[in-house]
């Protein structure tokens, strides 16, 4: 039995391994630059309350009073130090608040918020921003109401 094999030349083999590595290289590079592109869009949007996970460093002096505000989210006891945005986190629905917790006071990814709550990321990137735009909202109201005692006091 006879099998017809296309016989390829020395040459043909090279110019096809060397198609084939620049489609490789040219599709890694585009990847790269996508991930990239994520990691900026995400540390954009992430870089303000990223910050209020971690406590300032006055809150490290001996002596010193802390409020400390608790919420639970998914089973887990979080601590919140600001009133501002322990009063935020109040006015967001339970949806809101539970990824907003879990994404920036636990630190999970998106995608580990979802297997959390079993949905969709794309139900968990809608959500949080809802809950960020919310939070942003009434941060800034928050903060022209103190504005405003403080200038009743002055």
């Amino acid at each position: 039995m006879e099998r017809n094999e296309a016989v390829l030349s020395e040459e043909d083999k090279e110019a096809i391994v060397r198609q084939f590595m620049s489609f490789c290289l040219t599709a890694m590079r585009f990847e790269c630059y996508d991930f990239y592109r994520e990691q900026r869009r995400q540390s954009k949007k992430d870089r303000g309350l990223f910050k209020l996970r971690r406590p300032p460093r006055s809150y490290l002096r001996s002596g010193f009073e802390v409020e400390e505000y608790f919420l639970y989210a998914s089973g887990r006891r979080i601590s919140v130090r600001s009133r501002s945005i322990f009063e935020g986190l109040l006015a967001l629905e339970p949806r809101q608040r539970e990824v907003l917790l879990l994404h920036f006071w636990v630190g999970m990814s998106r995608r580990e918020v979802a297997e959390e709550l079993g949905c969709s990321v794309s139900t968990v990137c809608r959500v949080l921003n809802q809950a960020l735009w919310k939070m942003e909202k009434h941060l800034d109201g928050w903060g022209r109401q103190n504005e405003k005692e403080k200038r009743a006091y002055i």
